[in-house]
């Protein structure tokens, strides 16, 4: 043995050792000196931006995951707003460059680009009778982003494991709002705390920006949670399934959103009635939504027994009484404008003297209808219908050996679109990624479809399983 090269190799490992220790601390300490800190923290941010947009353009993939873990996990708590316009503009030209190079070009639905385009052009042509047209143009720019979001999932997921990971990172994007959300309590970092009764009992916000919409992202996810529940790869996914659902179902009736109780109700009924035939995993399910509905806060059924007379909620809670006098007014205004709409997001600058504040009329569907009048609303809903067929074709199909896990995806994405478009009816439409997210899984099931049902087999044509 050559002792002398075993002392020198293990003086060059100490060496390397202090420098990779001493070395930064040295350096943090100087920089403290000299006042750069600020400096330092905004270089380290642009090199960790920087490295992020490289890994995104090489691997446009990526981007679609963290934009998913980024709007149902809430991730803008803690990045800037700009970071998902970054994120979609890298995606894209990484989507460029790579059809540049002879990638094949995934063809849209050919339904949803004649409901999309017609839907963006009555929304460009409000612009010329809105009251303030820069709302028009920041809402417009909203819908662009979210429309190329779409085109861009639709491009980048081209196999059913690629489909299998949109719907893991939908669910583990709403249990990570639920699990940041505590610990930004636990580390007193938590945003504005939303309180009821005179302040004694807090409204569970998440890292999203009110209570409502954090039911609303959270419900979402809970349908993919029982998916995974059902054909997780093993064991252990399995049980990481059920653990999400009940902390979904705990967050979700931690935010005292009356509205959840309904998009709760719908997503229940989807479960029991595709599970009727599987006993087994039905008494999962429903042992999984009494322990979830026994961890309820008790304050919340005394808010859900406060609105069951319509009439004495609308005289007696203001939370109601507003959001009411704003679906009113809402509907007051498309009838006065029953064609055209007053405006994309105009609504908010003409409602003032009927709800006495400016604010949505938190139902999306109402403020469509306001905003861009009966033809805006039917091509809005024309572009919720290209992914719901989608989805029932993919329930519907016989697919090739080893990817018949994709029937019940398809189902569950469906209950994931469900509550969305139950959500939207208590919410405004600025909630934009809530409904354009599971269309743009349609269509990607769409172009799966093509490929890996039974139909499309060659006869002679061996299948992997997956």
């Amino acid at each position: 043995m050559n002792t002398t090269a075993d002392t020198l190799l293990s003086r060059k490992a100490v060496v390397l050792l202090l420098c990779a220790t001493v070395l930064p601390i040295i350096a943090l300490v100087l920089i403290q000196y000299l006042g750069l800190m600020s400096a330092a923290v905004m270089g380290a941010a642009g090199l960790i931006a920087l490295a992020g947009a490289l890994l995104v353009l090489t691997h446009p993939k990526i981007g679609v995951y963290f934009m998913l873990l980024y709007v149902y996990g809430g991730l803008g708590f803690y990045l800037p707003h700009i970071a998902p316009v970054g994120v979609v503009g890298v995606m894209a030209v990484g989507v460029l460059l790579a059809l540049m190079r002879g990638a094949s070009f995934r063809a849209m639905d050919g339904v949803f680009l004649c409901f999309v385009t017609l839907f963006a052009l009555i929304a460009l042509q409000s612009m010329l009778w809105a009251h303030n047209i820069d709302n028009s143009v920041l809402a417009f720019s909203i819908l662009a982003k979210s429309v190329l979001l779409v085109m861009l999932i639709v491009q980048l997921i081209e196999t059913p494991e690629d489909l299998r990971s949109f719907g893991m990172w939908i669910f583990l994007g709403g249990v990570a709002t639920v699990v940041l959300g505590m610990m930004n309590l636990s580390l007193g970092i938590a945003g504005e705390i939303n309180v009821l009764r005179r302040g004694d009992v807090m409204r569970f916000t998440g890292t999203h920006a009110n209570p409502n919409y954090a039911a609303a992202w959270m419900m979402a996810a809970i349908p993919m949670g029982f998916f995974y529940m059902k054909h997780g790869r093993n064991a252990l996914v399995k049980l990481a399934g059920i653990a999400g659902v009940l902390i979904l179902i705990a967050g979700v009736f931690s935010t005292l959103s009356r509205a959840a109780v309904i998009s709760f109700a719908a997503v229940v009924l989807g479960v029991l009635v595709k599970e009727v035939k599987s006993p087994k995993i039905g008494a999962v399910m429903v042992l999984l939504l009494g322990v979830g509905l026994l961890l309820t806060p008790g304050y919340y059924w005394v808010r859900i027994m406060a609105v069951a007379d319509l009439s004495q909620s609308v005289r007696s809670d203001w939370s109601f009484y507003l959001r009411y006098s704003a679906m009113r007014a809402a509907w007051d205004t498309f009838l006065e404008h029953p064609l055209t709409g007053v405006g994309l997001n105009n609504f908010r600058v003409r409602s003032a003297s009927e709800v006495f504040v400016r604010i949505g009329p938190h139902n999306g569907y109402l403020e469509i209808l306001a905003d861009l009048g009966l033809f805006g609303f039917l091509t809005y809903m024309g572009v919720q219908y290209s992914a719901l067929r989608q989805f029932a074709a993919g329930f519907r199909t016989r697919w090739q050996k080893g990817y018949e896990w994709l029937g019940d995806f398809s189902y569950y994405l469906i209950l994931t679109m469900v509550s969305a478009l139950v959500s939207v009816l208590f919410m405004d439409s600025e909630y934009n990624y809530l409904m354009w997210i599971p269309v743009a899984g349609g269509l990607s099931l769409a172009n799966i479809r093509k490929r890996y049902s039974k139909s499309s087999a060659e006869p002679n044509e061996t299948t992997n399983e997956d």
